[in-house]
């Protein structure tokens, strides 16, 4: 695994204790006229000093717990990044689309698209029919195309919900065969109600043909350019973990 100097984060809680400082009572008082003996005055003074003296530790402590806690937003200022072998790939969102056995975090590019990248498989627990999924991979939608034969342009059922902020999503085929791999959909893309009569799916063995094409709602999926999007095509290396 590379070297570097981000700190990895799994799960932390960062605790500012609040000291309560109490009113110093000093165990001799004394009223008017009354003598006051030395021993006495000395005790009164021992105790107000070692109270000064607790305050003093107390405030210390709190200066020093406040400057922690300053590197602490200032580090989540600037926002929890995804770790690919310690190399940033995007800005941390939280979960991302999962299937049962398969763990993903959602990032952002720099180039503003969302991705979900796999970061734990549990491979006793996986979906049967699932393409064959790793750490560091991108999540997977089936794709389909225009034309027999898996040809033309290619279309994503228009179910992916990426952020409306962002500029869109990038995912990898169900198939692992599919020469493209890896595709994206712009936000703005228009939903079309289309027959598709072809795609491709790893449960059906790669390219299917349909004689009755469905119709359904689909976005159009374009290869994925890391110029355009600012996510590599294909696999990130393992671990995939969270960072600054």
């Amino acid at each position: 695994m590379k070297k570097n100097n981000h700190v990895f984060v799994s799960l932390f809680t960062l605790v500012l204790s609040g000291n309560t400082f109490a009113q110093t009572q000093v165990p001799h008082t004394f009223s008017s006229g009354q003598p006051a003996r030395a021993a006495e005055v000395n005790e009164n003074f021992e105790e107000v000093e070692s109270a000064i003296d607790q305050n003093a530790s107390e405030i210390a402590a709190n200066a020093s717990a406040i400057a922690e806690l300053r590197v602490a937003i200032n580090a989540l200022s600037s926002g929890i990044q995804v770790l690919a072998d310690g190399v940033p790939i995007g800005m941390w969102l939280g979960q991302g689309d999962s299937r049962p056995g398969i763990t993903t975090f959602r990032a952002q590019s720099t180039m503003n698209y969302i991705f979900d990248v796999v970061s734990q498989v549990d491979a006793g627990s996986t979906v049967p029919q699932d393409r064959p999924t790793a750490i560091g991979d991108l999540m997977f939608k089936v794709v389909w195309f225009e034309l027999s034969g898996c040809t033309g342009q290619a279309y994503v059922s228009n179910d992916l919900n990426p952020d409306t902020a962002a500029q869109g999503y990038v995912f990898r085929a169900d198939d692992p065969t599919d020469p493209t791999q890896t595709y994206y959909v712009p936000t703005l893309s228009l939903v079309e109600e289309r027959i598709v009569p072809s795609r491709r799916s790893f449960l059906e063995g790669g390219c299917v043909n349909f004689a009755m094409p469905p119709s359904n709602p689909f976005v159009p999926a374009f290869p994925n350019d890391p110029d355009i999007t600012g996510v590599a095509s294909g696999s990130f290396l393992p671990p995939i973990v969270l960072g600054f």
